[in-house]
C-alpha cells in the first residue's frame, strides 16, 4: 500500500476515475497516477520521479526516509 510505504501524499487530486498522488522529499518528488482496476481497486498506472539529480531508486529511498523521519518526529497517539 502506498500510504504505508510513503505516508500521506503532499497532494492527492481526483480527476475523473484517476487519482494523482504527489510526494516530495528534499531532493526529489514522485508523481503517481492511479486508475481503478476491474474490481474498482486503485492501481498505479504511471510513476514519474522528479529528481534534481540522481536515480529513480535514490528518489524512492529519499521519499521513504522522509516518511520514516516524519513518523519519528510525530509518533501516532496511542
Amino acid at each position: 500500500m502506498l500510504s504505508a510505504e510513503f505516508g500521506k501524499p503532499a497532494l492527492l487530486r481526483v480527476d475523473g476515475p484517476a487519482q494523482v498522488w504527489l510526494y516530495h522529499a528534499s531532493a526529489c518528488g514522485l508523481n503517481l497516477v492511479l486508475y481503478p482496476d476491474a474490481s474498482g481497486t486503485p492501481r498505479v498506472a504511471m510513476v514519474e520521479p522528479t529528481a534534481d539529480s540522481g536515480t529513480q531508486s535514490g528518489c524512492t529511498t529519499a521519499l521513504q526516509r522522509a516518511h520514516v523521519d516524519a513518523a519519528l518526529e510525530h509518533p501516532a497517539a496511542s
